[in-house]
């Protein structure tokens, strides 16, 4: 296995729901200031956000019946996969995972995402750029401001291009039997289950 290049930058980036935080997958220092910014400890799982559905089965053995189509259609309806740490093929640290049994995982074409996990040289994490009990950002003003509040390395990334529906993704979480159930419900959840009964009819 080649090793991702060590970057231990935090990054603020827009995803399509809200802000996020996140860095290199590899970086166990990134995952550490993004418990400082949230205010959580290490026994709470993030996700990996990845650049394209190939980079994405580079990492998980997937059912067959999972299509890069399916895929793609799934990740745009604002949503969030969770399959069994069994379906990984390489190596991902404890300061994802934590203590679950399940990685949960994303993709989206934005540019922005593309290059920073092109910069770190791996799949970066992802969750809501957000104090714990506050709610989510999506105004940049807001952004720049909790930011500028924060005393630490953190790199905020404007992408133009990106459109936060301001809501929390759904979490689908897929069986090693193939089988759908839903941890969190977001905006689309109806569509998302429509998209799941293909698979399941």
């Amino acid at each position: 296995m080649v090793a991702c290049f060590m970057n231990d930058l935090t990054f603020i980036y827009p995803t399509d729901t809200v802000w996020g935080i996140g860095g290199s997958i590899e970086s166990e220092l990134s995952a550490k200031t993004i418990q400082q910014v949230k205010k959580t400890l290490g026994n709470k799982p993030i996700s990996v956000m990845f650049k394209s559905i190939d980079q994405l089965r580079e990492y998980l053995e997937l059912p067959p019946t999972i299509t890069d189509e399916w895929l793609e259609t799934f990740f745009s309806m604002e949503s969030t996969l969770a399959v069994p740490l069994s379906f990984l093929k390489k190596r991902i640290g404890k300061w994802i995972t934590a203590d679950s049994d399940l990685i949960a995982v994303r993709q989206l074409p934005y540019p922005s995402i593309k290059s920073l996990i092109d910069r770190v040289g791996c799949p970066i994490t992802t969750t809501s750029f957000n104090l714990t009990g506050s709610p989510p950002l999506t105004d940049i003003s807001d952004v720049k401001r909790l930011v500028k509040s924060l005393d630490l390395n953190i790199d905020l990334v404007i992408d133009e291009t990106a459109y936060l529906s301001g809501n929390s993704s759904s979490i689908v979480i897929l069986t090693s039997s193939g089988e759908f159930s839903f941890l969190r419900e977001g905006r689309l959840v109806n569509d998302v289950r429509r998209h799941c009964s293909i698979l399941t009819a």
